[in-house]
């Protein structure tokens, strides 16, 4: 992480609205959000060296966003978290939603956000624990079966996400 989550943030300097780190600490996840940039002018600022120096984990997720959704405000940065199935989940995602009724109000557990990215999290999660409601199905194909009904729901969104229960991480490129 020392070396990674510096050079990370050097290359993705022109995502200057905020930045996030998730990490586990056994099998509970970890998270640091701001809302100002990890790096201005190629330096990197104290608060995001401070962070680096503390994450210790061989799950990683990093995040430096350029606002497409959602206030420029750090409760609308990434890693999010949310506990199900037993275990705390991270979600960083790159692209946008082109709905914005992907999850009902009602529905709605990231309620400190209004990006799409908490959106995104909360629809997986649901679709995810549907899915393993059967015994006969696996997480990885329950996360395959979440990312193709996102991929159906908003056939115009650009997904990337990156989901991890701090075992396993699941990707989707899109």
């Amino acid at each position: 992480a020392d070396q990674a989550l510096p050079a990370f943030a050097r290359l993705g300097a022109r995502n200057i609205h905020g930045w996030g780190i998730g990490w586990y600490r056994g099998q509970q996840a970890r998270v640091v959000r701001r809302a100002t940039p990890a790096a201005n002018s190629g330096t990197l600022s104290g608060e995001f060296l401070t962070a680096v120096e503390a994450v210790s984990s061989p799950v990683l997720l990093g995040h430096l966003r350029l606002t497409s959704r959602g206030a420029t405000r750090q409760e609308n940065n990434h890693p999010f978290t949310l506990s199900f199935l037993g275990y705390d989940w991270l979600l960083i995602h790159n692209g946008t939603a082109r709905r914005n009724d992907l999850v009902p109000a009602a529905e709605q557990i990231l309620t400190e956000s209004d990006n799409d990215t908490a959106r995104v999290f909360e629809f997986l999660r649901k679709r995810i624990i549907e899915y393993v409601a059967n015994p006969k199905h696996s997480l990885i194909e329950a996360c395959r079966k979440a990312f193709g009904s996102l991929l159906d729901a908003d056939p115009e969104g650009l997904f990337n996400p990156s989901l991890s229960d701090g075992n396993v991480t699941f990707a989707l490129t899109h």
